[in-house]
C-alpha cells in the first residue's frame, strides 16, 4: 500500500516501555467518505495516533498492496495502478 502526501503518526517507547507522546497539527478539512484530509487553509486540527489523508485521496481507493489513488501523482494519466 502506498501512503503518499498521507500524515502518518507514529510513536515510539522509552527506555521504560512507556509510549512516547506523539503530536502533529495541519489545515484539515472532512472528505466526502468522513475522514479527515489535511488542506492548506482548513481548520487547525491536533493529531495523535491517527492518519489523515491527502486532500485529493480518492473515496474509493481500496487500500491494498501496490496500489494507489487515481489522484495520486504516482498514477499516470491520473489511473489507479
Amino acid at each position: 500500500m502506498i501512503c503518499v502526501g498521507d500524515f502518518i503518526v507514529i510513536r515510539g517507547k522509552d527506555e521504560d516501555g512507556a509510549t512516547i507522546p506523539v503530536t502533529i497539527t495541519s489545515d484539515t478539512m472532512m472528505g466526502s467518505d468522513g475522514r479527515t484530509r489535511w488542506k492548506k487553509g482548513g481548520t487547525p486540527t491536533v493529531y495523535s495516533g491517527k492518519q489523515f489523508w491527502w486532500s485529493k485521496h480518492d473515496p474509493e481507493f481500496e487500500e491494498v498492496i501496490d496500489t494507489s489513488g487515481r489522484w495520486d501523482v504516482e498514477s499516470p494519466l491520473g489511473l489507479a495502478r
